[in-house]
């Protein structure tokens, strides 16, 4: 009966974890949010030598030869011309494994420079793995005389061309997405022994004495110290002080927002929820931003794709013109 019971309970969230319909318009501003989110990344700083080898550099690969101009050249004109096919969803075998890897090798070079490493990178390159693999099972299926997908009515249309492919190649780039959230929440609680929360009121106040050493410190030629920050400037310090002031309202926000990386998976269960919790997120990284001066410039424009659906409300009007793009595009 006990069983019974949590099988029905499984069969019933399966139900409602099952992905969105993703039709030829949506998924082409989908594919191209992303191409311009990895052109922004590429190339990100580059150096001469990987002093603190992390991920592939701990395995002997060497990308300081990204530092080199002409190699460089070399691969912003690759990954351009890997980005235009992505876009026009063509040749995507050859795209998507070009995009990865530089996606990598870059992100690779610059984590390997410290202790400390850049997320910026990160989710990007893990949703690109994600889509490449799944081309690739596709593929193989197909090449096995198997459906790529398990609705693959017409075996003459490309792969990536197909509606079911490219809804669970964007369900799973959600899926990938959510769990670098999930995965970014373990890494904090245990690199700070569960104290996250509690130490990282502090951090602001490192910032305020920080701006206050530059203030103090930045002389213009009568000797009088800088004028107070205007703007979005000025709104940062403000920010930073009021979680100095009050250092349990900002744990509490903290902790609500380390409960939104947390059950992000939730995003899943529909369009609106995804829309609600990726607004949310924004905001919370939006604050973070201006209490800590940490930047989530991709994380957001990630959220605004995957989550908030700008492709989805974009290709709307492209649906109702053109309601040929509902339906699977030709080969």
């Amino acid at each position: 009966m006990e069983t019974n019971r949590f099988v029905q309970f499984l069969t019933k969230w399966k139900a409602k974890l099952a992905p969105f319909e993703v039709d030829a318009a949506e998924w082409f501003f989908i594919r191209l949010g992303l191409a311009i989110v990895v052109w922004m990344i590429f190339p990100m700083t580059l150096f001469p030598a990987q002093p603190t080898p992390n991920g592939l550099a701990r395995l002997g690969a060497d990308f300081t030869w990204l530092n080199d101009p002409t190699a460089m050249s070399v691969c912003k004109w690759t990954l351009g011309s890997a980005l235009a096919l992505y876009v026009l969803n063509r040749w995507l075998w050859l795209a998507l494994p070009v995009m990865t890897f530089l996606m990598i090798a870059s992100g690779t070079l610059t984590n390997s420079q410290a202790e400390e490493v850049s997320h910026h990178s990160q989710p990007v390159a893990l949703i690109l793995l994600v889509q490449t693999v799944w081309l690739y099972v596709g593929i193989i299926r197909r090449m096995r005389g198997k459906p790529a997908t398990d609705n693959d009515p017409d075996r003459s249309v490309r792969v990536s061309a197909t509606k079911r492919w490219a809804t669970l190649a964007v369900y799973f780039s959600i899926q990938t997405f959510c769990a670098a959230y999930m995965v970014s929440v373990v890494s904090k609680m245990v690199l700070s022994d569960g104290k996250w929360v509690k130490e990282s009121a502090n951090f602001p106040i490192q910032l305020v004495k920080n701006d206050l050493a530059d203030y103090y410190n930045t002389v213009n030629g009568e000797g009088q110290t800088d004028p107070t920050p205007e703007g979005l400037e000025r709104f940062r310090v403000i920010t930073q002080k009021f979680f100095v002031d009050y250092p349990n309202i900002g744990r509490a926000m903290l902790a609500s927002g380390m409960l939104l990386e947390a059950f992000c998976f939730l995003a899943l269960l529909s369009r609106r929820i995804a829309s609600i919790y990726g607004i949310a997120l924004i905001a919370f990284h939006w604050v973070i931003s201006l209490a800590m001066g940490l930047t989530f410039t991709y994380n957001i424009i990630l959220l605004l794709i995957f989550f908030v659906g700008i492709p989805y409300l974009l290709s709307r009007p492209v649906a109702r013109i053109l309601p040929s793009s509902r339906q699977e595009p030709a080969a």
